[in-house]
């Protein structure tokens, strides 16, 4: 068996760092995992393995142990963490979702033989190829109107923070501040979402559209996407509008979602039971359009770091190390 080795994390916040952690521990060849920080030289709160994770001296980064970094952070610093590592023996993996390089973007069927640097589609993007390639499969895309209900961990660790203290603001009638948001989220829709990559609405609207189109580039169909932000710490609610060229059997539709790992049937979908720390897409409502029997509107909702992350992030790595790791 190959020996065990080092993966490296690079400039994650708490939320996506213990989602990426949570899949690590399940790998038999990760031996030990650490942190790496441009700017922020706190010590940080994660545990691998009951263990606690350490930052690590960014000298280091080119250390032969660490065969696997994982990049977490915004755009800032992805090329200078890219420029300071050595291709001869690590690899590596943007997690951060908010890249769009067709040639490196991985969803599940990427030839990863020569590939040494791969970077994950978008958590939305993600979950919605997921839904619409079994539409697609079943009665073949002709249109596709997508709606998606943020919450505020979309914009990072400071987002969640700042619902935390406007929250107790508003219910002890203080003046909440805002630091992350422009106007106050508590109790509030914004009708735009705000990226902890600090990529604006428009552009992370675009990036998640064409992640989706780029999944399904050898299919034909229009697609359009909105997008609000809700006050939530975690999940998306995501509402597929989908006209097919076929009609479609709701029966079918609900057996093939059962059978598909990703996926599983609830009758009433909260982001409390079936979205924090979860590992699978929920199903709520699925509904025919009233009048035509090739429409269906389907009601899902998932967590974006421990599924929207988690699950690329695991086809990856076993994908990726089965070939070389006696599991």
């Amino acid at each position: 068996m190959q020996e065990a080795f080092t993966v490296a994390l690079l400039e994650p916040h708490e939320s996506i760092g213990l989602a990426i952690i949570s899949e690590l521990e399940r790998l038999s060849f990760v031996k030990r995992v650490l942190v790496y920080s441009r700017f922020d030289l706190t010590e940080n709160k994660f545990l691998f393995r009951g263990a606690p994770v350490s930052n690590a001296p960014l000298d280091t980064l080119k250390d032969p142990g660490n065969k696997l970094l994982i990049y977490c952070g915004d755009d800032n610093s992805y090329h200078y963490y890219r420029s300071n590592m050595d291709f001869e023996h690590q690899w590596m993996i943007d997690a951060s979702g908010g890249a769009f390089e067709p040639q490196m973007l991985f969803f599940d069927q990427m030839d990863l033989d020569q590939v040494k640097e791969v970077k994950l589609p978008h958590p939305i993007a993600y979950q919605y190829t997921l839904l619409l390639d079994l539409l697609h499969a079943m009665s073949e895309i002709k249109k596709v109107n997508l709606f998606a209900a943020c919450a505020v961990s979309t914009s990072g660790s400071e987002a969640i923070s700042d619902l935390v203290q406007q929250t107790r603001a508003v219910l002890s009638d203080d003046q909440p501040h805002y630091r992350v948001f422009p106007k106050q989220m508590a109790f509030n829709c914004l009708p735009h979402v705000f990226s902890g990559s600090e990529i604006s609405h428009a552009k992370l609207k675009e990036i998640i559209l064409e992640q989706i189109r780029f999944y399904f580039s050898n299919v034909d169909f229009e697609i359009d996407l909105s997008m609000i932000q809700v006050p939530v710490f975690r999940g998306h609610t995501l509402i597929s509008h989908v006209e097919c060229h076929h009609a479609i059997s709701i029966n079918q539709l609900k057996k093939d979602l059962m059978s598909h790992s990703a996926f599983e049937i609830v009758a009433s979908p909260n982001p409390v039971e079936h979205s924090i720390f979860k590992s699978h897409i929920h199903i709520g409502e699925i509904i025919h359009h009233p009048r035509n029997e090739k429409a269906i509107s389907v009601t899902t909702l998932a967590d974006e770091f421990g599924f929207g992350v988690g699950a690329p992030l695991r086809a990856l790595l076993v994908q990726k190390y089965c070939d070389i790791v006696d599991l």
